[in-house]
Order: C-alpha cells, then structure tokens, then sequence
C-alpha cells in the first residue's frame, strides 16, 4: 500500500510541550458511554495522525500487532505512545507523565480538578464545560443559525404548556463531557415525556429543540492554532440512527458544504479562541430542506470525523476511491482472526483501518473485538457491498462507538 500522510498531525495543531490524552474520565462521564472495553478502544481514535505529539491510550489499542496493521496499510503510528493498563492505571500514567514530561495534557474530556489539575490542563477545565454545554449554545451561535430550543426544568418537563408540537428534541444540560448522542433523545409523542423525564433526573435542566427537517447533516472541522489561525480541515456527513445516536461519516471526495455554513463554524472556532481555546474543533451544521442552516451542537474537541477527513486526501489518491464509510464495527471471532480479515480488505483496497482493540491484551477478556476505519467504495454502494463482505466474514458495522 503507497504511504498515506495526514493533511497535518495533531502535533501540528496543538504545538509543544503537551501530550495528549483522549480517554473517558470514568467518574465525569454520565453522558458517554460506561464499560471499561468501549471507553478504551475509543482511545484508538487519533492514532493515525499524533505525528510528533505523545500521545496516552489504552494497551489494548496500541499492541504490537495492532500498530502493525496500521503500518502495513501505509498508515503512520505516533512517535511516542504510552500505555495504560485499566481505568486506576490510567490515572497513575496520567499523574506520572505530568511529572515526568514536565507538560500540560490537551484532553479530549473535560476531567475532575483532582485528577488533572487546572495548571497542567492545556485550557482551562470551566472553559471546556462552557463551549461544550449545551445549555450555553445560545450564548455562542448568532440567532439566526440556532434552531427553535428553549432550556427548561427537568421537574417542568410535563407541565411545560408549549410543548405540544412533536417530535421534540432533548438534550442534557451538564458541564460533563458527552457525545455520541448519549446524552439525546428524539420525543415524538406527549406520553413519552415522563419517560424522558426520568432519563435525564440527574440534571437540573435540558434543551428542549425542534426537530429539523435535515437535507445534509454535517460535521464541519476546525483546527485553531495556538496563534489564534482557524483553518477548515473538511466535511463529514454524519450517519445518526432514528433515535439520535452517531453511527460514524460519509466521507466523499469533492463533497459540497454551503460558504455560509463553513464561515460560521470559522467565526465558532475563531470564537473559542478569544475565549481561551486552541486545538481541534467539530461544529454540527444542519443544512435544512428549505435551504437555511441551523447549528445544533459545537464540539470544542477531536471527533470522530477528525482523522478521517486529514486523512482522506491521501487515502483517496492512494486507493483510487471516492468515498468512505468511517465506521466503528463489533468482532464476533477472535482479534487475531479479525485482523486476518481487515489484511485481506486492505489488499483489496476496499479497507484502510484507523485503529483496533484487542480485549484480551486490554484485560478485558470476553468483550469483543474492535476494528474502526473507512470501508472505501467508488460509490455509496459500493460500499455497502463492503460492509456486507466484512459482516460476513464476522466483523460487523452494526453498532458504533465512536464518540462525536
């Protein structure tokens, strides 16, 4: 396979003197997901384009073997890669290479005080909660990009007279990080609202949103540089199930995102700047069927789409393809088997992988396999026959845990 290089790495983006660290805090993360074999294998994420900055993730995403995959399909593997080994370890690492290196710690969630403390935190730790709350989009997105939304009393949630016109959208309202769609909930009916009512109990309060009658549902990235630059880094289509939940991109050579939308997301992340961060950002952008564009959701961090749209350039040219499913698959046989197929759609070139998780090297025996990447095809299509070809060969796409 030709060699594949990312448009810049993430060392590029967010400088020197840091390290970076994607886990899932396990006591700040009501809003994502919760088992010890999900949360690491999402630290596989940006494996492909660290470049120069260290990076501290799961072992069971940064074995021998897994990091080999990556090189035999022309992909680079970071310069410098630490390990953990379970979720106390991973506070233990993260504690030791703050002494060791010397280096604050770019995160991907926000994290406790006591675990990671404010002066070793790359921005500010009340910063990240503000632009990633969902309460706060009002404060930050000019009126006439916001969708119809009002945030309310979860104890109001029954009472509340206007909402009567269903479907309704729900979100959580926390200064904890969330994604992925953990923390939202599609209300199509009056008689679900207790229900949601119980599911969201631990807040004081959610965003009650209209429901958008979406053409083109989008992640624009962003990186902001240290120096305040903003440069786009692309477009992804993003693949949500009925009920609300992320289930990986569409990546598409020469895709078409409207001016408009990527110069709000510019001054968004420009925005984020002046309030003190830098590094990766993902503005979710719903070009409407009548033609107007609401912005729903910022993400002041890596997502899911990130590697992928650094990559897709590269990837593209050295496979011939057009476009690609980013998507996130469950393993029924054994990683060594799961690996043998993945080496096979490589050679095919219908597979380019982004990372994998082993559970018994990861200590976590008995949770299945992980293999995340971009099932590539000329055409849409295309790539729907190579998913099926992997699901049959037990590596299924059929649930995601990517987190955006």
């Amino acid at each position: 396979m030709a060699k594949i290089e990312p448009l810049m790495t993430m060392a590029e983006i967010y400088g020197k003197d840091l390290f970076y660290s994607p886990r899932i805090p396990s006591n700040m993360s009501d809003w994502l997901p919760q088992d010890e074999a999900t949360i690491d294998s999402l630290t596989a994420g940006q494996l492909t384009i660290m470049g120069e900055l260290p990076v501290l993730c799961a072992r069971g995403v940064s074995t021998r073997a897994g990091l080999q995959l990556l090189e035999t399909a022309g992909l680079p593997v970071p310069a410098s890669c630490y390990q953990y080994a379970d979720g106390q370890d991973y506070f233990d690492m993260l504690s030791g290479l703050i002494s060791v290196l010397g280096s604050s710690v770019a995160v991907q969630h926000v994290h406790m005080c006591d675990d990671l403390p404010v002066e070793s935190s790359w921005v500010r730790p009340d910063l990240l909660s503000f632009l990633n709350n969902k309460g706060n989009l009002a404060a930050l997105v000019p009126e006439r990009y916001l969708p119809g939304r009002e945030v309310v009393s979860v104890r109001d949630l029954t009472k509340k007279s206007r909402l009567k016109t269903f479907p309704l959208v729900f979100k959580a309202v926390t200064d904890q990080s969330s994604g992925g769609g953990c923390d939202v909930v599609i209300c199509r009916s009056a008689e679900e609202l207790p229900a949601i009512e119980r599911l969201f109990s631990s807040c004081d309060q959610v965003v009650a949103e209209e429901y958008l009658d979406i053409g083109q549902n989008l992640c624009l990235n962003y990186a902001v540089f240290p120096t305040g630059e903003v440069t786009f880094l692309g477009a992804a289509e993003q693949v949500v199930d009925d009920r609300g939940n992320y289930l990986g991109n569409w990546i598409e050579k020469g895709l078409q995102v409207p001016d408009e939308a990527v110069e709000a997301g510019r001054q968004l992340a420009a925005e984020g700047f002046t309030r003190g961060f830098w590094g990766c950002v993902g503005i979710d952008v719903a070009v409407l069927n009548n033609g107007g564009i609401c912005v729903y959701d910022l993400n002041f961090r890596v997502n899911g789409s990130t590697a992928a749209l650094l990559l897709a350039d590269s990837i593209f040219s050295a496979t011939g393809s057009r476009v690609a499913r980013l998507c996130s698959m469950k393993s029924t046989i054994s990683y060594e088997a799961m690996l043998e197929v993945a080496y096979r759609a490589i050679d095919d070139k219908i597979f380019l992988p982004l990372g994998s998780y082993d559970p018994v090297a990861g200590g976590q025996k008995g949770a299945p396999s992980r293999l995340s990447g971009l099932v590539l095809g000329e055409n849409r299509t295309d790539v729907g026959r190579h998913l099926d070809f992997l699901a049959k060969r037990g590596v299924g796409s059929g649930q995601n845990c990517h987190i955006d």
